[in-house]
C-alpha cells in the first residue's frame, strides 16, 4: 500500500508544558464532571453542512442511548447531563434556537463534518467516526469527528458498527480518557496492525482481541466474485497463513462482557471496559495482544487508565450513584457573529520599553484590517479605573473602522485594575442584550491592584458565558490571567519587550473569523525588520497561493517618526508576473498619522513568490518595522490552506522526566496536508528564543504517522515564567493534500460481519447498495495532490509555569532519549534464530541530537521488559549482524537492525519472545522501554497454493530486506 508522506493545514498547535505546576489554554473545551454528571459537552455542525433538521434529532438519539451505556459502562460512575448541540450561521433562525454561550465551532468536542481521508480514504459515504488524538495515554483528545452521512445513515450501518449510542462512548474512550483501540486497526496503525499473535502464556495462536477468552473464525479474502471468503490455512497450535483474519463468531460465552474499546459494539453483550480485574474473566483485559492500548499505555487496561484520570481519581472522584433518569438535557443554539470588547492596559508600566506603542498598533490594526466584516468591538482602557471608549460598533465600512481606530487611547499612566476593566466590559456587552457568546480580549503587563474584584469578575463572566482571551505583556503580567482564560475557555498568549515578538498581533488575529471560512482571514506572514543605523534597503518574499489571493493587504507598520515629518520607509511590492505596487500608486496608502504603509492588491492576487522592498528613509538612527502579509479565500467553494494553533497544559512535572510537547496540525478543511515543513518557536522566560522543527513520523511525541499533527518534545525548559509559542509552515514543493479516494469507504472503527455470511458468498444480498470494503480486503491506496507552495504563520498561545522542581539546575542534563515507540519487526528466521527490526532512532534529550547507545532485551512477557527486571536477556554488540548498538542514528532517522536473538531448538514449531529497547545518552540517562515487540519463529507457515496476494507479499519483505543487503527470506 502505498501511503504518503504528509502534512496538515489547519494547523492546530499545542505546546504540553510538563512542569510542576504547568497551567495554559489547552485545547479549549468546557466538559466538567461533577456529581457523575457531564455537562459543557458541545457538538458543532460544520457551516457547509447542508440545513437538515433530522440531524439534530439524531445526534439526540446518539447521545440518550450513549448515556446509559455509559452509565453502565462507568458502574454507575458518569452519563450525559447537558449536551449544547451547536449550528452554523448558514442554517436558518428559529425561535427555539438560544444564544451559544461561549460554544464555538473551534473547541467543539464533537464536530460533525466532511470526512478525512486519512482516516477513511476510500470516500464520504461510509466515513465512520473517529477522534482526532495527538496526545499520549490517559490525555484528552482534539475531537471526535463525525459526518452527517454517517448519521443519517443509521439504518445502514447500525447492523455493522453497533447501535450509534455504543459508538460515540467508544468514541468518547478516545477522546475523555485517552485510550486507545484494542483490535486491529489497519487504517491508525497501518505498519503494525495485526490480527493474530502467539500467547506465551497459553502457548497456541490467538486472535488480537480483549478480553481473549473470544470465539473467532479464521478467514481469508481472496477477492473472488464466487467465493470472496474461505477458511484460513492453519490453527491455534501452528499459526495461520498469512493474511488471515479473525472474524466473531455470532454466538459468544454469555459472561463475556468486554471490550467497550475493542469494539464489535453490536454485540449486546459487550457493556464494560476491559479491567485488570483477574476475578472477572468476562472483560479481564489482555496485555498480551499487540494493541495500540498495550503499546501507548505500557500494558495497562482501559480501566486502569480511566481509574487514574482526574473523572475518577483512585475512584476518590465520582463515586457510583444511583440514578433512575440518565436521559441528557439538550440545548440548540446559533452561532453569533463576533462581539468582543478589547480592555487595553494604560497603567504607567505600559511605557516602559514603549509597550503601549505596541500595544495601539495591535489593536489599530485588528480594528483596520484584520477584524472581519461585520464584528462587533467594543473599546475599554483601565488604569487605577476603567472607561468605556466606545460602545459595540459594527464594522461595515472603513471609515468606521478610521473612527473607531483614532479612539484607541495613545497614552499610559497610574495603577492597574484588571477587574475595574472586566467590569466595565461587561457593561459594554449587557448593553448589547445578552451577553452570551461575546468575548473580550485582555491585555496588560501589571499586577492586579484589586484582587478580590477581578475574581469575582471572574466568576461573572463564567456565570454569562463570556469568554476571556488574555495576552500577558511581558513575564511581569498577573499570572492569575492563566485563571481567567481557563475558567471562561479562553487562550491565553505572551507579548514580551522583544521586537521580534508578535502575542498582541496573534492574539487579535486569532479574533479575526468572520462569518463563514471564506469571510476569514489568512494569515501568510509576519515579520518584524531590524534596521541600524546605516541600513538603507531590506528585501523579502512572500508565497501567495491559489487557494487565497481575494483582499490581500500588505501591512508595514514602524514606530520610529521621520525628522522630515514623511513615513520612514517607502515600499515597492512586485507581483509575480513583475506588476509593481510603489508610492504614489493607485493601492498604495501612506498612513503617517498611524504609521503605516498599507498596500491593497486588487481583485485576487497572482498566485506565486511576491517580492517586497522596504526602503529606510532615516538612516541615522535604529528601528523596526513589522510586516505583515495577509489574504482571504479566493473564492466561494475554494477551501484555503489555513493554519491555527493553541498551547496545551499538562499537570505532569518535569521531576517525572516529562518535558514540553509542541504539536501542530495542518490541513485544508478536512483533507490533511502532508509534507509541509513545520517550524516551532517557543519564546522563554529568559528571552532567547528557541526553533525546533516539527514531526509528522509517528515516532517520540508524534502519536500516529501522516495524520497530519506534526509533533516535537521541548526539553529546553529555563526556568519559571511564561512560556509563548508560535509555528510558520512552509511548502516548496513536498507537501501533498490527501484527497477522497474512489475506492470503498473504510475507516478505523470495527466492522461486524457474521462469518457465515461471508463464507457463504451472499455478501452483496446482505449489503444491498452499501459500498465498503469487507474485512482483510486490500486497504484503499491514500491518494492525494500536489499542494500548492505555500507559507502560514499563526501563534500557539502561551503557557504558564508557576514553579520548578526542588533542586532543579538548567545546567545538568536530566533528561533522557525518547521513548521508541515504533519498534516493528521486519522478518524472522526460525532456522536462523534472528530477527529484522525497525525503529525510529531517538534522540539525545528526547528527541534533539543523538544518543548514546541502545540497550536491546529479550524477555518472556512485555511486562518483565517494561520493568527492566534482571530476568531480561541483552542482546550484545556480537549479537548483532546488522547495525550499530553504540552508534545511534540523529533523531527521525530509520534504524534497522538484525539480531541474533537465540538458538531455537528444532523439535518445536514456533518459538515466542517479547523484544524492546530503550536508549541511553552520554550522561547516562536512561529512556523507557520501548514498545514490546512479539518476534515469533515459525518452522512453518501454513501456505495454499502460490497467488498473487502471497506472490506480492513475498516481493515485499525481498524488498524490505535489500535494504539491509539481506535476501533469500521469502
Amino acid at each position: 500500500m502505498a501511503l504518503l508522506s504528509l502534512s496538515l493545514c489547519l494547523v492546530s498547535v499545542i505546546l504540553s508544558l510538563v512542569t510542576s505546576p504547568v497551567t495554559g489554554s489547552c485545547k479549549p473545551s468546557g466538559v466538567k464532571l461533577e456529581n457523575n454528571e457531564y455537562t459543557g459537552i458541545v457538538v458543532a455542525i460544520h457551516e457547509d453542512e447542508q440545513e437538515n433538521l433530522e440531524l439534530i434529532e439524531i445526534i439526540k438519539e446518539m447521545f440518550i442511548n450513549g448515556s446509559a451505556y455509559l452509565y453502565n459502562a462507568t458502574k454507575k460512575r458518569t452519563y450525559f447531563k447537558e449536551v449544547t448541540i451547536l449550528i452554523p450561521l448558514s442554517w436558518s433562525d428559529s425561535p427555539s434556537y438560544t444564544a451559544p454561550g461561549n460554544a464555538r465551532f473551534e473547541g467543539a468536542d464533537v464536530i460533525v463534518g466532511a470526512y478525512n481521508p486519512r482516516f477513511s480514504p476510500g470516500g464520504a459515504e461510509g466515513a465512520f467516526p473517529y477522534t482526532k488524538q495527538f496526545a499520549g495515554c490517559g490525555e484528552q483528545s482534539l475531537y471526535v469527528h463525525m459526518t452527517s452521512s454517517f448519521l443519517l445513515n443509521s439504518d445502514r450501518w447500525s447492523s455493522i458498527v453497533g447501535d450509534y449510542g455504543r459508538v460515540l462512548v467508544h468514541e468518547w474512550g478516545h477522546y475523555r480518557w485517552g485510550l486507545f483501540n484494542e483490535y486491529p486497526d489497519h487504517i491508525t496503525d497501518q505498519d503494525r496492525a495485526k490480527d493474530v499473535y502467539y500467547s506465551e502464556r497459553n502457548q497456541i495462536w490467538e486472535p488480537v482481541s480483549c478480553t481473549s477468552d473470544w470465539l473467532f473464525t479464521p478467514l481469508k479474502y481472496t477477492g473472488r466474485s464466487d467465493e470472496p471468503y474461505r477458511r484460513c490455512l492453519g490453527d491455534q497450535t501452528n499459526g495461520y497463513e498469512n493474511g488471515c483474519i479473525m472474524m466473531p463468531r455470532p454466538r459468544q460465552p454469555s459472561y463475556i462482557t468486554g471490550s467497550v474499546m475493542h469494539s464489535y459494539l453490536n454485540f449486546n453483550q459487550i457493556v464494560n471496559f476491559c479491567d485488570n480485574n483477574t476475578n472477572d474473566h468476562g472483560h479481564l483485559h489482555n496485555s498480551e495482544a499487540p494493541t495500540k492500548q498495550n503499546e501507548r499505555c505500557d500494558g495497562r487496561s482501559c480501566w486502569e487508565v480511566m481509574r487514574e484520570h482526574p473523572d475518577f481519581n483512585g475512584y476518590t472522584n465520582n463515586p457510583p450513584r444511583e440514578v433512575h433518569d440518565v436521559t441528557p438535557t439538550f440545548f440548540v443554539v446559533r452561532s453569533k457573529i463576533m462581539r468582543i470588547v478589547l480592555v487595553l492596559d494604560t497603567s504607567g508600566s505600559m511605557s516602559t520599553s514603549a509597550r503601549y506603542l505596541k500595544l495601539v498598533d495591535a489593536a489599530r490594526t485588528y480594528i483596520l484590517t484584520m477584524a472581519a466584516q461585520g464584528t462587533f468591538i467594543g473599546i475599554v482602557d483601565f488604569d487605577s479605573d476603567a472607561t468605556t471608549i466606545s460602545a459595540l460598533t459594527e464594522m461595515t465600512s472603513d471609515t468606521v473602522r478610521r473612527t473607531l481606530a483614532n479612539l484607541v487611547p495613545v497614552d499610559a499612566n497610574g495603577g492597574t485594575c484588571i477587574g475595574c476593566g472586566m467590569e466595565e466590559a461587561l457593561k459594554i456587552l449587557r448593553a448589547f442584550g445578552d451577553p452570551g457568546g461575546s468575548k473580550i480580549l485582555l491585555m496588560t503587563d501589571g499586577e492586579d491592584g484589586e484582587h478580590q474584584r477581578r475574581m469575582s469578575m471572574r466568576d461573572e463572566y463564567f456565570r454569562n458565558k463570556v469568554t476571556i482571551d488574555a495576552v500577558a505583556i511581558t513575564n511581569a503580567a498577573s499570572q492569575n490571567l492563566v485563571e481567567l482564560t481557563e475558567k471562561t475557555g479562553g487562550r491565553f498568549y505572551l507579548q514580551t519587550d522583544s521586537s521580534t515578538s508578535f502575542g498582541l498581533r496573534d492574539a487579535l488575529n486569532a479574533n479575526s473569523g468572520g462569518a463563514s471560512d471564506f469571510e476569514t482571514r489568512v494569515e501568510i506572514r509576519s515579520a518584524v525588520i531590524v534596521f541600524d543605523v546605516g541600513d538603507i534597503e531590506y528585501p523579502g518574499s512572500v508565497v501567495i497561493d491559489e487557494t487565497v489571493g481575494r483582499l490581500t493587504t500588505f501591512d508595514f507598520t514602524y514606530f520610529h517618526p521621520n525628522p522630515s515629518g514623511e513615513a520612514s520607509v517607502h515600499i515597492t511590492v512586485e507581483s509575480p508576473s513583475g506588476q509593481t505596487f510603489r508610492r504614489f500608486s493607485e493601492f498604495y496608502e501612506d498612513d503617517l498619522e498611524f504609521k503605516k504603509v498599507l498596500i491593497r492588491i486588487p481583485d485576487i492576487a497572482e498566485p506565486g513568490e511576491w517580492r517586497y522592498f522596504i526602503y529606510n528613509q532615516d538612516t541615522t538612527a535604529a528601528h523596526d518595522v513589522i510586516v505583515s502579509v495577509a489574504s482571504f479565500p479566493s473564492q466561494e467553494g475554494v477551501d484555503p490552506i489555513t493554519v491555527s494553533s493553541f498551547l496545551c497544559g499538562s499537570l505532569i512535572g518535569i521531576v517525572n522526566n516529562k518535558p514540553m510537547v509542541a504539536y501542530a496540525e495542518v490541513r485544508q478543511r478536512f483533507y490533511p496536508v502532508v509534507g509541509a515543513r513545520v517550524i516551532a518557536t517557543v519564546e522563554t522566560p529568559t528571552g532567547v528564543p528557541i526553533e525546533l522543527q516539527l514531526f509528522d513520523n509517528g515516532a517520540g511525541a508524534d502519536l500516529t504517522k501522516n495524520d497530519g499533527i506534526y509533533s516535537r518534545y521541548f526539553a529546553r525548559f529555563s526556568g519559571v515564567g511564561y512560556y509563548g509559542f508560535s509555528v510558520r509552515v512552509v511548502n516548496n514543493g513536498q507537501a501533498t493534500v490527501l484527497s477522497p479516494g474512489t475506492s470503498p469507504p473504510f475507516s478505523g472503527t470495527g466492522i461486524y460481519f457474521n462469518p457465515e455470511l461471508l463464507l457463504s458468498g451472499n455478501i452483496i444480498e446482505y449489503l444491498g447498495d452499501l459500498s465498503i470494503a469487507l474485512p482483510g480486503a486490500p486497504i484503499p491506496e491514500i491518494v492525494g495532490v500536489p499542494a500548492p507552495n505555500f507559507t502560514r504563520g499563526v501563534s500557539g498561545g502561551a503557557s504558564s509555569v508557576s514553579e520548578t522542581p526542588p533542586g532543579w539546575d538548567p545546567s545538568i542534563d536530566t533528561f533522557a532519549p525518547n521513548k521508541i515507540t515504533d519498534l516493528a519487526v521486519l522478518n524472522t528466521s526460525f532456522s536462523l534464530g534472528t530477527v529484522a527490526i525497525t525503529f525510529t532512532a531517538p534522540g539525545d534529550d528526547f528527541d534533539f541530537g543523538n544518543a548514546h547507545h541502545y540497550v536491546i532485551s529479550w524477555a518472556n512477557s512485555a511486562k518483565e521488559l517494561r520493568d527492566k527486571s534482571s530476568t531480561t536477556n541483552e542482546i550484545y554488540q556480537t549479537d548483532v549482524l546488522h547495525g550499530d548498538l553504540s552508534s545511534p542514528a540523529p533523531y527521525g532517522d530509520e534504524e534497522i537492525m538484525i539480531i541474533q536473538v537465540a538458538t531455537i531448538p528444532q523439535h518445536l514449531e514456533t518459538y515466542s519472545v517479547m523484544l524492546g529497547l530503550y536508549a541511553v545518552d552520554e550522561s547516562g540517562n536512561e529512556g523507557d522501554m520501548s514498545n514490546a515487540a512479539k518476534v515469533t519463529f515459525r518452522k512453518v507457515i501454513p501456505t495454499p497454493a502460490t497467488t498473487e496476494t502471497e506472490d506480492k507479499n513475498c516481493l515485499y519483505w525481498y524488498h524490505q530486506f535489500l535494504r539491509v543487503f539481506l535476501s533469500g527470506y521469502c
